[in-house]
């Protein structure tokens, strides 16, 4: 996605009409804090977010624009269907 300015429910809504299926794997900042918001696990918003990322049973690899708030936020639903990438993490593609 690099980063998700237009929001990641949008870029994926998108991909859902180009391929008629959920993607697998996103991978990409989530765009989710900077210098005026930061998150909160009550916040409307991160919930919904949450809810939506649950529910696309994708795996999403984030990155330094989800921020560190967010990305805490978002680890304690999806556990393991969410992981953080930073400069010099590896993964393998399959």
């Amino acid at each position: 996605t690099g980063c998700a300015h237009n929001g990641i429910m949008n870029i994926m809504e998108h991909y859902v009409e180009l391929k008629g299926h959920m993607p697998q794997f996103v991978i990409g900042g989530l765009h989710l804090q900077n210098r005026t918001y930061t998150p909160t696990k009550e916040d409307d918003f991160m919930k919904e977010i949450t809810e939506y990322m649950l529910k696309s049973k994708a795996v999403f690899y984030t990155c330094h624009c989800t921020g560190q708030v967010a990305f805490d936020i978002l680890k304690k639903d999806l556990k393991d269907k969410i992981h953080y990438l930073c400069t010099g993490k590896e993964m393998n593609i399959y």
